[in-house]
């Protein structure tokens, strides 16, 4: 339990050992509070509870609250002892010497504390409230003290009480009683030894010890003839005596308390009492908790109980105790100061300057100086320069050299011109040819003519807009039909610069029924075994439905690299299989090059996976014209 540090504290320390032996014992020494300790606003700063400390090897030590420290009310109260070792077990109360504050004392010093006689609680029980023998005073209340006047044989006044029967008795001298007045009471005594009534003139009043014997005993009404054995409770008023039952740490373990009415204990878990009020103490409903005034202050930063405070609990764990002018330079006050420049010679002399409006500030010969701008540019070797314009600038002579060496635009006159060699270094204007034609050499002079047969390499996919294709639209002689839920794939090259693929077209010779659920095209990686999907089109499946050259869009670009070999696909899922244009593998066999541009198809697909496994597709030998865009 943790304690105020404004509480004076008492420290009890002991040495336990077997009573026989001496065997140094292991256990717990326990010392309740009984009740809550207040200061001087009536405010509960401990509450009630049990503080417990080990005993290790026979010696320990525990740490209270002093009794009698003043700032605490009630004061001077008996602290209640639990030793549990393994060589001695007791339960005791003891007082606390006052002036014992702050210091260490042997538990084996204390001297037990001892009940109040019976004649103090009847005392108290009729006391009255009076100041000087006279009128009422006020109750006392928490900051007044009250007076307390005892009934029964005392008198005088509350500030000077007396006991009035002990005015006629002897006082014994402080030196011891005086012989002539053991002489005079030795007679007195003799004197009446003489008149007593010797034990033979005595009648015998009974002839055994019982008390019906007892001759001219007086009748009592409701009395009991048998005196030597108990008196029957019947006889006995009703007497109430309550009983501290100790400290528990849960509900269960008051539960099995046994006690009556009256009895009570204190809770460690909950810091309250608790007091049998029922006839059944294994209930709860036989237990009431006394209640205590609210306090407006439920917690102090966070914490309840005995509270002691730090910087660290109110967020200030990192604040250093100093007065202003003894703080240092944070972190970031540094950091700003080593941006700044120091005080020196330099910023003296540059400010005892004078400079005219435009000029410069300028080190020369280890000083400062004001500097005009033609100063500075001869300095710079930068007078030749001219404060012109970029577009007023005029030709260089190094410039005009290598203008002298360029074609004139004026050679050409219409779009699609070419400039030719017409001899050494000198070019002529060749108008551009008409569709179809390509540039050939006549007489040693280029000109424009009609392409032969064997010109088909230059008519490539760039002639038409087309990024790649699969087959050369001349070769293109047969249209196939496409089953409903065939996959269509086809390798190609891609052999253009670098670029990204957003269309995949294809020519339908014979127009399917209608489409189903999806149909469209797709873009794959190269390879053998397993490939993996990089792009597809949204659902076109209208495009079956009508014959010519359809051109659909992925549904984002594909960017494609130079020199590889990408598989284009196409599905049509619907009704009445339509046709496609393509090459027979019998045509041009050798060109094919089954193992390059041979397709494959896998059927019963509704979709495109995002992965195929190209060795699971069967082998189609024909070659489907597909164009990439």
């Amino acid at each position: 339990m943790p304690l105020p540090a404004a509480v004076g504290t008492v420290t009890i320390a002991y040495d336990i050992r077997h009573p026989a032996g001496g065997a140094p014992g292991t256990g717990t020494v326990e010392v309740t509070i009984p009740f809550a300790l207040r200061d001087s606003t009536d405010n509960v700063i401990i509450a009630p509870g049990v503080i417990r400390g080990t005993v290790t090897a026979g010696v320990g030590q525990v740490v209270i609250p002093d009794p009698n420290d003043p700032q605490i009310s009630p004061q001077g109260w008996a602290p209640h002892i639990k030793v549990l070792t393994d060589v001695w077990a007791a339960e005791f109360d003891v007082v606390i010497p006052e002036g014992s504050g702050d210091t260490t004392i042997q538990l084996a010093d204390l001297a037990p504390a001892e009940a109040p006689p019976t004649l103090v609680s009847y005392a108290l029980a009729g006391h009255t409230h009076s100041g000087g023998g006279g009128g009422d005073v006020p109750d006392a209340t928490t900051s007044t003290k009250g007076i307390i006047r005892l009934a029964g044989d005392f008198g005088g006044t509350a500030n000077a009480p007396t006991v009035p029967a002990l005015a006629d008795k002897y006082v014994k001298p402080v030196g011891g009683i005086p012989q002539i007045d053991l002489a005079a009471a030795i007679q007195a005594l003799l004197a009446l030894a003489g008149t007593a009534v010797q034990p033979g003139a005595l009648a015998a009043v009974a002839t055994s010890g019982a008390y019906g014997d007892l001759a001219g005993r007086p009748s009592i009404p409701d009395s009991y003839d048998d005196l030597t054995g108990t008196v029957p409770t019947s006889a006995l008023p009703a007497i109430a005596i309550t009983e501290y039952l100790g400290a528990v740490a849960s509900q269960a373990e008051m539960l099995t308390l046994a006690g009556q009415r009256g009895d009570w204990c204190t809770r460690t878990d909950l810091g309250t009492t608790w007091i049998i009020t029922g006839d059944t103490p294994t209930q709860l409903a036989s237990w009431t908790a006394l209640s205590y005034p609210t306090a407006p202050v439920i917690s102090v930063a966070g914490q309840t109980g005995a509270v002691t405070l730090g910087k660290a609990d109110v967020g200030l764990g990192n604040v250093a105790n100093l007065a202003p002018a003894d703080l240092g330079i944070s972190t970031a006050t540094q950091t700003a100061l080593d941006g700044k420049q120091a005080a020196d010679t330099d910023l003296a002399a540059i400010a005892g300057l004078a400079p005219a409006d435009g000029a410069l500030l300028q080190r020369i010969g280890g000083a400062w100086a004001a500097r005009t701008l033609a100063g500075l540019k001869s300095d710079l070797t930068l007078d030749q320069v001219a404060n012109l314009a970029p577009a007023d600038l005029p030709i260089s002579n190094a410039t005009q050299t290598a203008l002298d060496g360029k074609v004139p635009l004026t050679l050409v006159d219409a779009a699609g011109d070419l400039l030719v060699g017409s001899g050494v270094d000198t070019l002529a204007r060749l108008a551009k040819g008409t569709d179809g034609q390509v540039l050939t050499v006549s007489a040693g002079a280029v000109t424009w003519g009609a392409a032969s047969s064997g010109d088909r390499e230059l008519y490539q996919p760039s002639t038409v807009g087309l990024l790649e294709w699969t087959a050369d639209p001349k070769d293109v002689e047969t249209d196939f039909n496409h089953a409903s839920g065939n996959l269509l794939m086809v390798r190609f090259r891609y052999r253009g610069s670098a670029a990204s693929i957003s269309e995949i077209g294809f020519a339908v010779t014979s127009a399917a029924s209608g489409p189903g659920a999806y149909s469209g095209v797709a873009l794959y990686e190269d390879g053998t075994g397993v490939v993996n999907r990089l792009g597809q089109s949204a659902d076109a499946g209208a495009s079956w439905t009508s014959p010519g050259v359809k051109s659909i869009a992925l549904t984002a670009p594909v960017n494609v690299t130079p020199g590889n070999y990408y598989r284009a696909a196409i599905l049509f899922v619907g009704s009445g299989a339509g046709k496609i244009a393509g090459c027979a593998a019998t045509i041009s066999d050798a060109l094919l090059n089954h193992g390059v541009r041979r397709s494959v198809f896998l059927s019963g697909q509704t979709g495109f996976p995002s992965t195929l496994t190209i060795s699971s597709m069967s082998t189609n030998n024909a070659l489907y014209w597909l164009a990439m865009k």
